[in-house]
């Protein structure tokens, strides 16, 4: 992982601001496809994973039911829970795990829009306590309670200096234009 330091320290000031108590820190990374917000927010996740004692959680938002994905976690958390019981009440247990005692990091990836974001059958099933909130969506806009940092592609010659870290070609000062026009 190179050439998103600034981002990942951006991130990090951003989610370790105290706010009201009970309330979340979070923050959405957001731009075009394949610029890297979810390649930031895993290695943001592994960076501070110090930071998040209680434990760091990646649910995939690009689709329309989130409650299976939380209720995934109940065995991962290694919640006793009697079987046959609803997947609404897994999801409930697994939320009040996540939020207790240690704070917790939830990247949510793939937030579709402002309506998914607003959706309660989607927002109720996310803990809301003593974790933080690291969001990566193509919307510009989720919500006012969400603080929205714009994720721009890597620059051109940041994009050049990592591929010649692994081709020897594209290091090569008359493969400059041509590695550069790869990058863009």
């Amino acid at each position: 992982f190179v050439g998103r330091e600034v981002e990942l320290t951006d991130l990090h000031d951003c989610l370790q601001k105290t706010g009201a108590v009970g309330i979340n820190q979070q923050v959405a990374h957001f731009g075009h496809g394949g610029v890297g917000k979810t390649a930031v927010a895993i290695e943001y996740g592994w960076k501070y994973l110090t930071d998040y004692p209680g434990g760091v959680f990646f649910f995939d938002c690009d689709t329309d039911l989130i409650l299976p994905a939380v209720a995934a976690l109940a065995d991962t958390l290694g919640l006793d829970l009697p079987d046959g019981i609803p997947q609404d009440q897994i999801a409930t247990a697994v939320c009040q795990a996540i939020q207790q005692p240690s704070k917790s990091l939830i990247i949510l990836d793939n937030v579709r829009d402002k309506e998914q974001w607003g959706d309660p059958g989607f927002r109720d099933l996310l803990p809301m306590t003593n974790c933080c909130r690291l969001i990566t969506t193509r919307a510009g806009y989720l919500g006012h309670d969400v603080e929205m940092k714009a994720m721009p592609r890597l620059p051109r010659e940041e994009g050049i200096k990592l591929l010649a870290k692994y081709r020897s070609d594209a290091a090569n000062t008359k493969n400059h234009k041509i590695v550069g026009d790869i990058v863009d």
